[in-house]
């Protein structure tokens, strides 16, 4: 029995088939033992759950990653302060000006559903290198041409292929969990989700520079081409962050893939996408990716809205003023919680626990809102600057989930050379619901604003609602994913008439 054990490890498929023809089992999709179940194999090549745990991050490539991470969305965000403006100027018609405005906008999202998993796929198969270097050197030649557009279409065919060349997303995250261990991948995302963060920053703040001759004459004034081109100047600093991400990562970065791992020209993928997102916990898994997706675009679309509207129509009545330091102090509280509090905790808890927390909190946290409201609305306004700072700080700790969520995704994929196609999958989903959740959710609140429903509160109640039902979600996921491997070997020993039945509980 000790060598049948070790043929299991190494041949069982995932899915054990039931009959007992070996040619049965020789059609079976086979999945190497080098699992994230097994216990995470990384750029070490070790499959053994103990080996190199201890082995300290390897900063330097972090660092080169960090760069390529920054680059996607400073160029998704770079152009929203200046779009609208851009798209006046080109002789559309005012009432359509938002139309377009927001089909251009959201191009990139549309052309990530259809791009991303062949990312994947090539990520696999060639390694997250020549993706990642490509994807931003692509990346930073269309946006820099976006800032030259002189027609609506010229606008649409730049943005389109700039979201078409986004590999450098899943590529980023296949390689931060490679180059990690079980003990250091927390950290390692935490930086990879406080990177991100920051280029969300920096994108807008950088489209800040729009028409410098305009806002800056004393600099810019005598400069005839910011005159001729007046989006050209955020669009190409952007432009060279993604020039800057594809030197330094071809330059520095090391490929994390085991080449031996990669398949051989004319071999079979050893599974197909549709039997990768079927496997055992892997729909799962995509279910709470998504999910947490929704209530992160959802709240971004809503919460700026709820801030500005006048307290008697639901709202917080803010100016201008305080919806950014509000938003700030999201942002702040969010970086403190990734950076200080997400790995501890995560190495206190593990995944699975860390989700369901976010998802107990997740719904309180949006009712707040309505209450913070009804406290402005009686007059109690020194009531409501004590708590709703409290509660956007301490609240912002749900953000955390975003990045566990990504940990579970790299857990769940059944071999590494799988990682960069669910991770292709997983995106693909995330970018389908951030095509559509703003809009949906921002026209729900609308409606319960404009026709006072529940006290104007519809939107934020049913965010809330959502954000509870993560919680029982999150509770589908496996204890601990070695449990999977466990009842492979269960299964086959099963059917040999060695081991007892596993409990199904412990599965899926």
């Amino acid at each position: 029995m000790a060598r049948r054990a070790s043929i299991i490890d190494e041949q069982t498929p995932l899915l054990a088939s039931t009959a007992q023809d070996p040619s049965n089992q020789i059609n079976e999709v086979e999945v190497i033992e080098e699992s994230a179940y097994a216990g995470s194999v990384h750029v070490n090549g070790s499959s053994k759950p103990g080996d190199n745990e201890d082995k300290p991050l390897p900063m330097g490539q972090i660092l080169v990653l960090c760069i390529s991470r920054i680059v996607d969305p400073v160029s998704f965000f770079c152009i929203f302060p200046f779009l609208p403006k851009m798209v006046e100027k080109m002789n559309v018609p005012e009432a359509d000006v938002g139309f377009y405005t927001g089909l251009i906008e959201s191009l990139s999202s549309v052309m990530q559903v259809l791009t991303m998993i062949l990312w994947g796929k090539a990520a696999d198969r060639y390694g997250r290198k020549p993706v990642l270097v490509i994807s931003n050197f692509a990346c930073a030649i269309f946006t820099t041409l976006f800032g030259t557009s002189r027609s609506i279409w010229q606008l649409i065919l730049f943005r389109c292929l700039s979201g078409s060349f986004t590999g450098s997303i899943l590529a980023v995250r296949a390689m931060f969990h490679e180059l990690s261990t079980p003990k250091t991948e927390a950290r390692a995302f935490s930086y990879f989700a406080f990177t991100g963060n920051l280029g969300i920053f920096l994108g807008p703040a950088i489209g800040s520079l729009a028409r410098p001759a305009e806002q800056y004459p004393d600099v810019f004034g005598n400069i005839q081409f910011f005159h001729d081109w007046p989006y050209v100047l955020p669009c190409a600093i952007s432009g060279a962050l993604g020039l800057i991400g594809a030197i330094s990562a071809s330059l520095f970065l090391k490929e994390t893939l085991d080449r031996s791992s990669l398949p051989k020209t004319g071999d079979k993928p050893k599974m197909s996408t549709w039997q990768l997102v079927s496997s055992r916990g892997v729909p799962k898994v995509l279910l709470v990716f998504v999910w947490a997706a929704m209530l992160g675009f959802a709240f971004t679309a809503i919460c700026p809205v709820y801030f500005y509207e006048p307290v008697h129509l639901g709202g917080f009545g803010f100016s201008e003023r305080f919806i950014s330091l509000f938003i700030s102090l999201n942002g702040i509280a969010q970086a403190l919680w990734l950076l200080v509090a997400f790995p501890p905790l995560h190495k206190r808890f593990g995944t699975k626990a860390l989700l369901q927390g976010c998802g107990l909190f997740w719904g309180p946290f949006m009712l707040f809102f309505p209450l913070n409201n009804w406290l402005r609305r009686n007059g109690w306004d020194t009531i409501f600057w004590i708590i709703a700072p409290i509660n956007q700080s301490l609240g912002s700790g749900v953000a955390i989930a975003f990045t566990a969520c990504q940990l579970a995704v790299n857990e769940a994929a059944p071999s590494p050379d799988l990682l960069g196609t669910l991770n292709g999958v997983a995106l693909t989903m995330q970018s389908a619901v951030r095509a559509v959740t703003p809009s949906l959710f921002s026209s729900i609140y609308a409606v319960g604003v404009r026709r006072h429903i529940l006290g104007g509160q519809l939107g934020m109640l049913v965010l809330a609602a959502l954000a509870t039902a993560f919680f029982f979600i999150s509770s589908l996921l496996p204890t601990k994913y070695e449990k999977i491997s466990e009842r492979r070997h269960h299964d086959e020993e099963q059917a040999n008439g060695s081991a007892p039945v596993l409990n199904e509980s412990n599965g899926d």
